[in-house]
């Protein structure tokens, strides 16, 4: 208790170099936070993105041509599409997700409807988890009469199927159109086979998902070009463009992810001149405290009570450096918001600027330490 009072007031009266140490330090700290959560956010979209989007795979974005939006006749992408796709790629992923409104124990909830080509066998209809769950007993109705459901029988378009659980090879299926929207999960949806989607529909699809992908990266321009204009001509209504979401990504964030490494760059360049000055004055004010020190040992306190005073100082201003730095980067975080993604804070950032608040505290110290080994109260107090 003693001793935690006497740095107090050391700390009081140095508090005006202490407190510039603590903003340089925080400051540093600061950038440093921001730049690393920039950089750890960036790599967990890029990993989440790479997920959705494998490697070689191109999706088609699909719109409703101006004139065409009151009255659709045709789904943007059906079973006979597939084909098609399936017989010039290396593999197809259609998704064409229908909401409807089901009435579920007297609420109307969104479900998801989903036409996909993962389910082969027709007349199989696949409920995800949260979809069951929700529905406990009785006859959930679709709103607009476009069929029913049960726990046992979907009735969709005119078409019965029999309601089964979602097999695994599809419970983890992430749905996505681009890296904008919102995914849809395996377990929020209801998965007919794309092949029963041949007839006419009421109104389009509120996402139509297709990725294909070609291992031929030199016949990749000229595929395209045949899908492009072989869907176009099937379904006029719709537009369609070819889109690689990976490089987007990438190519849209080149420029900020630049800009991101030149701020980390500098932070470490600032914090290892801050470093350096802060030793320097530490340094500085040990000689000038000397003959305190020598006072202290005569009077019979030991040099690991004089060490220890000094360590418990720099670790009370680098843990308050470093707490305000993190709180710093974090406020900086929420000011800057990405048009691709928005950075979140990362606990691994904590850890990293905790580590070097760690080794700063080492660097300081253990110079400290050899001086205060070598300190000579009586010589000390003698020339003074």
């Amino acid at each position: 208790m003693f001793v935690a009072e006497k740095i107090i007031k050391k700390l009081r009266r140095n508090m005006a170099v202490y407190l510039v140490v603590v903003l340089e330090l925080a400051f540093g700290t600061a950038f440093l936070t921001y730049a690393m959560n920039q950089f750890f956010s960036y790599r967990d979209n890029k990993q989440e993105l790479e997920q959705v989007f494998p490697d070689k795979t191109v999706s088609l974005e699909i719109s409703v041509r101006e004139g065409n939006e009151v009255e659709l006749i045709s789904a943007p992408f059906d079973g006979s599409d597939y084909m098609v796709l399936k017989e010039v790629t290396d593999g197809v992923s259609a998704y064409l997700c229908m909401p409807e409104l089901l009435e579920m124990d007297g609420k109307v909830e969104e479900v998801i409807f989903v036409y996909t080509n993962i389910i082969e066998e027709t007349g199989h209809a696949y409920c995800g988890e949260n979809i069951r769950k929700r529905i406990r007993s009785g006859t959930a109705v679709l709103d607009g009469m476009n069929g029913s459901y049960s726990k046992e029988r979907i009735v969709y378009y005119g078409k019965e199927y029999k309601c089964e659980l979602t097999p695994e090879h599809i419970r983890d299926t992430i749905i996505a159109r681009n890296m904008f929207e919102k995914r849809l999960y395996a377990g929020d949806c209801i998965f007919l086979p794309l092949k029963d989607c041949q007839d006419k529909i009421s109104a389009a699809p509120a996402q139509t998902i297709v990725q294909y992908r070609i291992e031929d990266i030199k016949k990749a321009a000229a595929i395209n070009e045949k899908i492009v204009d072989y869907l176009t001509k099937s379904h006029p209504q719709y537009a369609y463009k070819i889109s690689n979401y990976m490089d987007d990504y990438e190519q849209n964030n080149e420029s900020t992810m630049e800009f991101v490494k030149y701020i980390a760059v500098l932070a470490c360049i600032a914090m290892w001149i801050l470093a350096f000055g802060y030793m320097g004055i530490t340094k500085q004010l040990f000689i000038k405290r000397q003959r305190e020190f020598a006072v202290c040992l005569a009077a019979g306190a030991t040099k690991r009570i004089i060490f220890l005073e000094m360590l418990i100082e720099n670790a009370a201003i680098l843990t308050v450096s470093t707490a305000a730095g993190n709180l710093m980067g974090i406020y900086m975080l929420d000011l800057q918001k990405n048009n691709i993604f928005t950075a979140q804070y990362h606990c691994e950032t904590l850890l990293i600027s905790v580590l070097l608040a760690i080794i700063l505290l080492l660097c300081i110290n253990l110079p400290i330490l050899k001086k205060v080994q070598s300190l000579q109260p009586q010589v000390i107090l003698t020339d003074l």
